[in-house]
């Protein structure tokens, strides 16, 4: 896949917007696990608009919120905006406590997995929701 200017354009969003961050309880600096998994995404067959977002994926609960995802609708295009808000377990500021978010997303993802398949775990979605 040859890469674009827009793909150079993320990339250079994505360091200017965590730069700085670092990943917790390391110096190791945060756009580091930016190109990680942009660069798994791609090596898994992830097309441009999908590397874009997989840059981007931590910018709205990390740099900004809602406002953060209308700035990269607005520079990148709704196709990104949406990967990167199916990837976002908060736009809040400050953000709700990390297991508080994880058990949310986790539950959003079962249950939709389970509407999908008719799975039976359904009970153990809604047990672990109550938990």
């Amino acid at each position: 896949m040859r890469l674009s200017r827009q793909f150079e354009k993320a990339l250079i969003y994505a360091t200017r917007i965590h730069g700085g961050q670092l990943r917790k309880k390391t110096r190791i600096p945060y756009i580091a696990h930016i190109l990680g998994v942009s660069a798994i995404a791609m090596e898994y067959g992830a097309n441009e608009t999908e590397a874009i977002a997989v840059l981007l994926h931590d910018a709205v609960e990390d740099c900004g919120g809602a406002k953060r995802l209308r700035d990269i609708e607005r520079k990148f295009d709704k196709k990104v905006a949406r990967i990167v808000q199916g990837c976002t377990d908060t736009d809040q500021t400050p953000k709700p406590p990390w297991l508080e978010r994880k058990k949310a997303t986790w539950l959003t993802f079962a249950m939709r997995r389970c509407r999908r398949n008719s799975c039976r775990l359904r009970t153990s979605c809604t047990m672990f929701a109550q938990s």
